[in-house]
């Protein structure tokens, strides 16, 4: 998407244009009122063109009546609509991205026996199973490893979650165990010497109930602000790796008519 371009692209590039009398041609859908093609599309040096999804004649009704449905009135505005929403913003500012993108995938294997791996298991019509590894050094997270399937079977991502726990000893797994991923959660926590080692981390608004005295309530609000803060306090370290930047920077916050935050994004993973 043209929108996750960096405008230092552009800069290189645009002087291009002055000696090869070129044509630059933008197409995106919005993403904020800000950015350079945000600029561009309201400048009158450029003719522009908006197209909704709703005036698309190939456009998918039922689709649309469900995804209104799913989404909040401002992302469904930005993304089906096509309209640039200030009240929507990135929750993850690029400079932290690229701050903490600063790990070489060639030489990233861990000198600390503190290792983690998250899991996220594919679901809700997503493709792939993401499974990331860090280690904790000196309070310190370091990013180590990562495997990316697609439409894998829940049998295959548990011997991927079994492989990686034989080669690099885990002190815990942490599984989405919301939706789909129970299965895969289910199966491990019943694994002889493994099982003790796995954690549902279930990433949606409800109560996880820990025994009968005590409840947490666990939102996924929590999980990216907390991410947030390894990030600002620059205690993450994260491969330099293209797609986990457009994957971070993907995720966007709005206030909702209580006043409350709400979190989204869907890039890959």
């Amino acid at each position: 998407m043209l929108a996750y371009v960096p405008e230092e692209v552009f800069s290189a590039v645009t002087p291009m244009l002055a000696m090869t009398h070129g044509k630059q041609i933008l197409l995106s859908t919005p993403r904020g009122s800000e950015g350079y093609f945000y600029r561009c599309f309201h400048d009158d040096a450029f003719k522009s063109f908006h197209i909704s999804t709703e005036d698309c004649p190939r456009r998918d009704v039922e689709h649309l009546k469900r995804e209104k449905q799913r989404m909040s009135k401002l992302v469904y505005a930005q993304e089906y609509l096509g309209k640039f929403i200030s009240d929507l913003r990135q929750f993850f500012p690029d400079s932290l991205i690229r701050d903490a993108l600063s790990v070489d995938t060639t030489n990233s294997f861990p000198v600390s026996t503190d290792t983690y791996l998250g899991v996220d298991i594919a679901r809700q019509g997503r493709d792939q199973s993401v499974f990331i590894s860090v280690a904790i050094n000196e309070d310190k997270i370091r990013m180590f490893d990562m495997q990316i399937t697609e439409k894998t079977y829940l049998t295959d991502s548990i011997d991927i979650i079994k492989a990686l726990y034989q080669r690099y000893h885990y002190r815990k797994i942490y599984i989405d165990s919301a939706g789909i991923g129970a299965g895969v959660f289910d199966v491990l926590l019943k694994e002889p010497n493994m099982g003790s080692h796995v954690v549902s981390i279930e990433n949606a608004r409800k109560s996880l109930t820990k025994n009968k005295r005590q409840k947490k309530r666990l939102l996924k609000e929590d999980i990216y602000s907390n991410l947030k803060w390894l990030l600002e306090s620059k205690k993450l370290k994260l491969w330099k790796d293209e797609e986990i930047y457009l994957s971070l920077s993907s995720i966007q916050y709005e206030y909702n008519d209580q006043g409350g935050i709400k979190i989204s994004g869907d890039y890959g993973y």
